[in-house]
């Protein structure tokens, strides 16, 4: 069953919700978003404390009004927060070493690399181990969600993003990895050639996974560490 065997689903009381913080954000006071809603800032006060629950209409008629979805307002997770924790992965792992804490985020910033060297935006004779994306790509958010938007399609992921969710923070980016790895195996065996954005037509995934491995092979020693 994967990661989403491993992920503690387990619903998270309402008393969790984002209506304080959206208010807040919006700069206006709890009678004013009360008077939007059509409920008395008793009301507000009650629903972000988590003294009551809203009922459902009042559930919409939030979400409406900050243009979120309702899971989202009850404390489920964003997509723009799922991959902006892939992002933060990416870019503290190469300065953390091989130890055990950090071992998924090492694991997010290799498969990461392989799925741009697989889609031809990285050399596969690149002579490093991960972090291979340039600084400016790693810092540009819409680089991460017109790459690597596909880990949607994953079950465990779309629950995250779907209901309020008790979850931590290493169990998600394990199931981003899982995402990402699920994503390789598919490109491991895409045999396809494509042109890019410039029309020069590139190498399919397949066959840039396998030249990578080769580089690799080549360079590894005996007792399996890397050699460039």
């Amino acid at each position: 069953m994967g990661i989403y065997a491993n992920i503690n689903f387990k619903e998270v009381s309402e008393v969790r919700n984002r209506i304080k913080n959206l208010r807040i954000a919006n700069n206006i006071s709890q009678a004013e978003l009360g008077n939007k809603v059509k409920a008395s800032n008793q009301a507000i006060s009650a629903y972000e404390s988590g003294f009551r629950n809203p009922k459902p209409e009042t559930w919409q008629a939030l979400a409406d009004y900050f243009n979120v979805s309702i899971a989202y307002l009850k404390g489920a997770y964003s997509k723009d927060e799922i991959l902006k924790m892939l992002q933060e992965a990416y870019k503290k792992a190469p300065h953390y070493g091989a130890n055990s804490y950090y071992q998924v985020r090492n694991e997010i910033s290799f498969n990461v690399d392989l799925v741009m060297i697989a889609h031809g935006f990285i050399e596969p004779n690149e002579p490093s181990i991960n972090g291979m994306l340039s600084q400016s790509d790693v810092n540009n958010f819409e680089f991460w969600k017109q790459n690597f938007s596909f880990i949607f399609e994953s079950v465990a992921i779309a629950w995250l993003i779907s209901r309020p969710i008790e979850v931590s923070d290493d169990e998600i980016l394990k199931a981003i990895n899982e995402a990402i790895q699920i994503e390789l195996s598919k490109l491991a065996t895409d045999t396809r050639e494509r042109q890019d954005k410039d029309g020069y037509w590139l190498e399919s995934p397949s066959k840039y996974l396998s030249k990578r491995q080769e580089f690799i092979n080549d360079h590894i020693t005996q007792d399996g560490t890397l050699e460039f």
